[in-house]
């Protein structure tokens, strides 16, 4: 039979477990108005750099070194570091430690918090306010991305000379482009002519991406609205993303497998993302391959290809009339191209 004493201390237990599950479920309701700030709109900004990041403090830790070691001209940048919550609502502690002790060098840094669990499709598509009327530059960077320190001076140059040609989808920081379609021989890579700085292909890569501002504002709008319409079945034939968008479709977990959408979405208008062709395939970003939605365990190396950490003076050759190429990796020409 329980004492009296016992019984006191065992009220005393429950009464304090019950506290801590309480403040714990206040802390994490009221972190989003301690941390969120509103979005930076001003016309100034020159740079937006999206920072997307779960639960990964040191991925991000490196990630942010990487654009403080960045040059960026003295123009005014904006840093914003976007914390996803876990389904349960949680923040990770270690992460927002790590996004609110990091002094950004080059601008002005801003932390939001998820007021939900968002995912990747909510990261990638609900975090820029992107508008017309302010001319940004914006790039969308995972946590597990590291960038070169020219990675802006590229971004200036690409966008300065495509952004008016009216089938560019943005552009891609990492120097390699996985070849999608299904059709033999397939390899892996694109192959592009080394002569060739840039190319255009009619898939993005989500290893680091500087979207088209009226392209981007257009797929937000298209993607929102045919999120509520039960009878979109988006496909692509012959092409490795739609199989695996179909598997993601019977598993019921579509908005993992967002950027097919958006794929899509750039095969519907035409659309062609611009990719850097430098030496030794480098590149402006690497992946880490970190632990998470698509890799079960940290691979522990990078992406293929490599930083570019030295600026080769033959990458500001732009030409005005790049090579174009299908899903297939075969040089065409877009103007006459058949889209499968």
């Amino acid at each position: 039979m329980l004492t009296r004493k016992f019984k006191l201390l065992l009220g005393v237990m429950i009464i304090v477990l019950v506290a801590i599950v309480l403040l714990d479920n206040v802390y994490q309701s009221l972190i989003t108005f301690k941390w969120k700030t509103i979005f930076a709109c001003d016309s100034d900004v020159q740079l937006r750099i999206i920072a997307i990041v779960g639960n990964r403090a040191l991925s991000l830790k490196r990630l942010l070194n990487s654009l403080n070691n960045a040059s960026y001209f003295e123009d005014n940048v904006v840093l914003d570091i976007w914390i996803d919550r876990s389904k349960d609502r949680k923040v990770d502690k270690q992460t927002l430690e790590v996004a609110n002790s990091f002094h950004f060098l080059h601008g002005t840094k801003y932390i939001h918090i998820q007021p939900s669990y968002a995912g990747v499709y909510g990261q990638w598509i609900y975090t820029w306010n992107v508008s017309d009327l302010y001319p940004e530059i914006a790039v969308i960077l995972e946590d597990d991305i590291e960038v070169s320190p020219f990675f802006y001076k590229w971004l200036k140059m690409v966008h300065n000379k495509y952004d008016s040609y009216d089938n560019i989808n943005g552009y891609s920081l990492h120097g390699r482009c996985e070849n999608h379609a299904l059709i033999a021989p397939r390899n892996k890579y694109i192959h592009v002519p080394k002569n060739n700085t840039v190319f255009l292909y009619p898939a993005f890569n989500t290893w680091g991406f500087s979207p088209h501002t009226k392209h981007w504002l257009h797929f937000v709008n298209w993607v929102t609205l045919k999120s509520n319409d039960t009878t979109f079945k988006p496909s692509i034939a012959n092409i490795e993303p739609t199989i695996a968008y179909e598997i993601a479709r019977s598993r019921g977990t579509v908005a993992n497998n967002w950027d097919f959408l958006h794929l899509y979405h750039a095969y519907v208008h035409k659309l062609f993302t611009v990719f850097p062709n430098i030496q030794g395939d480098r590149g402006l970003s690497v992946h880490w391959k970190e632990k998470g939605l698509h890799y079960p365990e940290n691979r522990d190396k990078k992406s293929s290809g490599d930083l570019l950490q030295n600026w080769i003076p033959e990458i500001e050759s732009l030409p005005d009339s790049p090579l174009y190429f299908d899903f297939a990796g075969r040089n065409i020409n877009p103007k006459n191209y058949q889209w499968p």
